[in-house]
């Protein structure tokens, strides 16, 4: 009879640690690997996601403070063009930016995976006519715009 492994072990490649233990480690599906919209983002973005999965522990929301990320080496500018990306991308919603000594707190979305919405999406043009130039009293000459938003 073989002997029964204590403690949960990954795959060798994937741990620092000669005897492959880990107390902590993420699952990441093939379908998020492969998806456009990971792909579309920096790879400083997506090793960010993967540490706020890590981070999460597995909970939907979730803190990440700076000192979080600096044990993974990303430094605070980084940080925050990271989180601003994928913020835009729709991977993850922040409730807290304010510049105070707190953590931000952070939610990860799912509506990144579906299809942008035509409000979303659509274009905001202006156009703007000038409907006419008058003269004023003191001789100035004076115009009226208007514009239309599509």
């Amino acid at each position: 009879m073989s002997k029964r492994k204590h403690g949960p072990t990954i795959v060798p490649a994937l741990s620092a640690k000669v005897d492959n233990k880990e107390k902590r480690f993420i699952q990441v599906g093939n379908s998020l690997l492969l998806s456009k919209q990971f792909h579309a983002l920096s790879t400083g973005s997506r090793f960010l996601y993967f540490c706020m999965a890590m981070e999460s522990d597995g909970r939907k929301n979730f803190i990440l403070s700076q000192k979080d990320a600096k044990k993974y080496g990303i430094a605070p500018s980084g940080l925050r063009k990271h989180i601003n990306e994928l913020k835009a991308a729709r991977f993850i919603r922040v409730y807290s930016e304010k510049p105070t000594r707190e953590p931000n707190r952070y939610e990860f979305c799912l509506s990144w995976k579906l299809p942008p919405s035509p409000l979303r999406s659509h274009t905001l043009m202006a156009i703007v006519v000038n409907l006419s130039r008058m003269e004023t009293r003191a001789g100035r000459k004076k115009s009226h715009w208007l514009c239309l938003l599509e």
